[in-house]
């Protein structure tokens, strides 16, 4: 048991790491083994072995570990050294950080030695750390070290990771005692109990609250509601009561912030005059007082970002309207709330409001939450038990409800969140016990009577789609990272259907298993306790018992056909999507169809048949009759959304949609639930976009660094609707770059390579890459438009870069997106190989970023279901679709990958680009064309390196 020293809980426990060949224990083997024995939460004593594993380690391994094969070679066999591991460990407590690897590992090795598994009760840090610090962007052992200011000189090397996992552990109990209340301890001690944790947690959360209620009159003094774990707000605002409309604005008042005399100059030190920033504020300050559209193309170094911010405010000011700004990346989205708008409000002494604003589901509903809480045994499985320790100390300090805050639970598809998620369909409006408290209905307030809305083009789409039911009226729009609308509004002006869009309607109805909940459940159960007639009664639960007869052959006839229509995309499909372009795909299965239409058509009607049964004579005799009318309606609304989609889907319009199956399953099994979409998008949204937009809006501002081709819009006019306006109501205007790109950038095109379609192409453009960064030993960034390049590179690289001790970072190899950003900043030599995601909104300045290499030129892949079915209908219409689609979509990209390199004034480097296309095609005209630069083209890989050595030597 635990003990008690200066009053808080004290263990002891031996805390264990491995370090290993890889992640898979089948294949993959320990290469060393560490302990670090605690007593009363005190480092005593450690254990450390390398382990022979009779071969070479592989090259990322060193570079993680710095171990090295001569370490190995004159280590002891692996019998020995768990022989002597499982000595030291005994029969003790032991602690792990991620305890499935560690002891995956350990065990798989125990067992291929004939030896028992490991009995020892465990403790897991990362268990732990995701329950009590959700605010944490990352729960990895590096990252909780730094964040509670444990050193560990040598991270990746076991005996020291297990020490610190054994620190960690101390920490995370200090912090838990000095941070939480015991009442919210004692309901995730209960919630632990429910979710039959096979670790130690049980006894760690009934010890920190047995502490914590001792202790609890001392601690009342020090500890409020909130420890400001979430700080976030998203709503920001410096407005004064008492300030009285703004009389006007001019654009010198807009311009006036960025001149020498101005805001910015004077509050910033390092404020560069940016000619590009003034011209282009200028233009959408006219754009805002002529009510006109606006394109602008503002490349990086621009500061596009203030120059439509800075018009925006005052316009809003002036005119007492919201302006809406939406952007693509959550990146930017978070820039402009939390940078870019509170700097405004103080180095530019302008005051007003602005809010963030997300779609719905992204809130929590506190009715649903509540109710979860009451009756956690009844409505959750197994697993949501589990998820549900990830959200009590987000829920209990979070400023907005926005589940993106917390970073321990991912909602993605998690059952769990939807069934606590805000929603439309069961929401209860005024007559919700949380009403006041609620978080989307009190940011949705502040968004109608604020300056600025910040949103994605996901809401953006999905808003205009639903009259406006979220953002609210509004005419004047920004619209940031652009180039990303068309592609955003294909797939929101779009829908898909699954499995779980049938089960979401039979599950709110009745769920069955230890125990029964659901609309039909609640009406049982209130029927009884009404004092309506007898004979009401029984006409009641005669529709309640016909309502729900149809729903298991439903859930039935839906899982067999969704699971066949995955079986076929994993079979026959490219990518996890498959194409169809008739209903013959369906015909094998037309019974399934027709039964789950049948059945959706029968719930439907009977739910209108329980609906009419609660008219108002029983309103007063009948308990929860309004939450029971507003669920049966909110279902009935839920079924029609559904049956709309199907009848879309079987009734189909090829002319204008396309549609496929796509899955995110490798294998099939027919007794997994099946993660398979029928998806339909449109394949052009010109007319959608003006009808919904351009046709509806006063004034938009449409900006992004790529918009344009060879100075002109037309392409992206054209792909959204933007030429079907009047010409004299659209403006067009392209900022001038503040760069120097003859300076500071070099542009290189290696004719002596093999076309990208020549099968030596990828083992010379890697040797290629080899011998540049072998030659110069500085920050290198390269962008794949594939995984399987990215793979086949990542493999031959790995030996050189570690023979060069060069810090090689890849994606989907060596962590996450952000994580792998992190370091490639910091590491001032290192090597990132990035795909699409990499291509835009990455930010690496200086040294850590001066040679970019682009492996292929960045077309669509043409089976892509969406632009399979674009090209087809160019052609149709008896255009080339290459020129007209294909070509301009891959510039304008290419222009994003182009503009990874310089970042300001002072960054200096080299593009490599390795597809000689731009040069041997007809077409690669069209690239150089784009480029700021002309390229030097070098014959030989020795010119090129050489090449590349003297423009660095010249910078010097």
């Amino acid at each position: 048991m635990e003990k008690y020293s200066s009053g808080k809980p004290q263990f002891d426990f031996i805390a264990v790491d491995v370090e290993t060949t890889g992640l898979n224990p089948k294949y993959d083997k320990i290469i060393e083994i560490g302990a670090a024995k605690f007593k009363d939460n005190q480092f005593v004593e450690k254990f450390q072995s390398f382990i022979n594993i009779k071969k070479k380690l592989p090259a990322n391994i060193k570079t993680l570990t710095n171990i090295s094969d001569e370490n190995l070679e004159t280590a002891p066999f692996v019998d020995e050294v768990m022989a002597d591991f499982i000595d030291f460990i005994g029969d003790e407590k032991l602690c792990f950080h991620n305890a499935s690897f560690d002891m995956g590992f350990i065990n798989h090795t125990l067992e291929k030695l004939s030896l028992a598994s490991l009995f020892n009760n465990y403790f897991d840090t990362l268990e732990i750390s995701r329950i009590f610090t959700p605010h944490r962007k990352s729960h990895s052992l590096d990252k909780l070290c730094e964040y509670f200011q444990i050193e560990n000189p040598q991270a990746h090397r076991a005996d020291n990771d297990a020490k610190v996992t054994g620190q960690l552990f101390a920490k995370l109990i200090e912090y838990i005692c000095e941070n939480f209340e015991a009442n919210l301890i004692a309901s995730i001690d209960s919630a632990t109990s429910l979710a039959e944790i096979p670790t130690l947690l049980k006894e760690f959360t009934a010890s920190i609250q047995s502490y914590l209620t001792k202790s609890a009159f001392q601690r009342q003094k020090k500890i409020g509601k909130a420890t400001h774990l979430f700080p976030i707000t998203n709503c920001i605002s410096n407005l004064d009561n008492s300030e009285k409309k703004l009389a006007g604005f001019t654009i010198d008042d807009i311009v006036g912030h960025f001149e020498k005399d101005g805001s910015f100059p004077s509050k910033f030190d390092q404020y560069e005059f940016r000619q590009g920033q003034i011209d282009m504020a200028t233009y959408v300050g006219e754009a805002f007082d002529d009510g006109k559209t606006l394109i602008v193309e503002a490349g990086t170094g621009v500061g596009k970002s203030f120059a439509y911010l800075i018009p925006a405010i005052l316009f809003s000011k002036f005119s007492e309207r919201k302006v809406v700004i939406s952007t693509n990346t959550k990146n930017l989205q978070e820039q402009l709330f939390y940078k870019d708008i509170p700097t405004l409000q103080q180095v530019a002494e302008l005051t007003f409001d602005a809010v963030l604003l997300k779609g719905r589901r992204n809130y929590l509903c506190l009715r649903k939450w509540d109710n979860i809480l009451k009756n956690t045994s009844k409505y959750l499985n197994f697993y949501e038990k589990r998820q549900l320790l990830n959200l009590f100390i987000w829920a209990a300090h979070t400023n907005t409800g926005d589940i993106e805050e917390n970073h321990s639970f991912h909602a993605g598809n998690s059952s769990l969140w939807s069934k606590i998620a805000s929603d439309g369909t069961s929401c209860y409006g005024r007559n919700c016990p949380f009403y006041h408290q609620c978080f989307t209905m009190n940011i949705r307030k502040k968004a109608e009577r604020t300056n600025l809305v910040i949103i994605n083009h996901a809401l953006l789409i999905a808003d205009a789609v639903s009259d406006n039911s979220v953002i609210g009226s509004y005419e004047h729009l920004v619209i940031d990272e652009a180039h990303n609308l068309p592609h955003t509004a294909a797939v929101h002006f779009g829908f898909s259907v699954g499995l779980q869009d049938i089960y979401s309607i039979t599950k709110k109805i009745l769920t069955t298993g230890e125990f029964q909940y659901g609309i039909s459940t609640t009406i049982k159960t209130n029927t009884v306790k009404s004092t309506i007639a007898d004979g009401k009664k029984n006409i009641l639960k005669g529709l309640v018992e016909e309502w729900t007869a149809p729903l298991d052959e439903l859930e039935e006839d839906s899982k067999t056909f969704f699971s066949l229509l995955n079986k076929l995309v994993i079979e026959q499909g490219n990518y996890g999507k498959l194409r169809f372009k008739n209903l013959n795909i369906f015909k094998p299965h037309k019974d399934l169809v027709e039964n789950i239409n049948t059945k959706l058509a029968y719930i439907r009607k009977h739910s209108s048949k329980i609906l009419n049964f609660f008219d108002d004579s029983i309103a007063d005799i009948f308990p929860n009759f309004e939450a029971i009318t507003s669920d049966l309606d909110g279902l009935r609304q839920l079924i029609l959304e559904l049956q709309d989609k199907f009848k879309h889907l079987f009734v189909p319009d090829f002319e204008d949609f396309a549609f496929w199956l796509e899955t995110s399953d490798r294998k099939y099994n027919p007794e997994y639930f099946p993660r398979l979409y029928i998806v339909c998008a449109p394949i052009e949204v010109n007319n959608d976009l003006f009808e919904y937009f351009w046709s509806k809006m006063e004034t938009t501002i449409i900006t992004s660094a790529t918009l344009a081709i060879r100075s002109e819009f037309k392409f992206y006019k054209h792909l959204t609707g933007l030429d079907m306006m009047k010409p004299e109501s659209l403006m067009e205007f392209i900022a001038s770059s503040p760069f120097d790109y003859e300076k500071q950038m070099r542009v290189i095109i290696p004719s002596f390579l093999p076309s990208p379609k020549d099968r030596f192409f990828s083992s010379q453009a890697i040797s290629l890459i080899e011998e540049i960064l072998s030659a110069h030993a500085r920050g290198t960034l390269v962008l794949f438009t594939s995984y399987k390049d990215l793979d086949l590179a990542y493999e031959s690289l790995a030996k050189s870069t570690t023979a060069n001790n060069i810090t090689l970072l890849a994606q989907g190899k060596t962590g996450s997106r952000t994580g792998i950003l992190e370091a490639f900043r910091k590491e001032e030599n290192s090597v990132l190989l990035g795909t699409k995601s990499f291509w835009e909104g990455v930010d690496v300045k200086g040294k850590s970023l001066e040679i970019l290499i682009l492996y292929r030129l960045p077309f669509l892949v043409p089976k892509d279901p969406l632009v399979e079915a674009s090209l087809e209908k160019i052609e149709k219409a008896g255009k080339n679709s290459f020129m007209h689609y294909s070509l301009p979509i891959s510039l304008l990209h290419f222009k994003q990958g182009f503009g990874r390199l310089i970042r300001n004034k002072t960054d200096n480097g080299v593009i490599v680009i390795l597809d000689n296309r731009i040069i041997t095609k007809r077409y690669g005209s069209y690239y150089q064309k784009v480029m700021p630069v002309k390229a030097y083209k070098p014959d030989s890989d020795i010119s090129l390196v050489d090449h590349i050595t003297n423009w660095f030597e010249q910078k010097i």
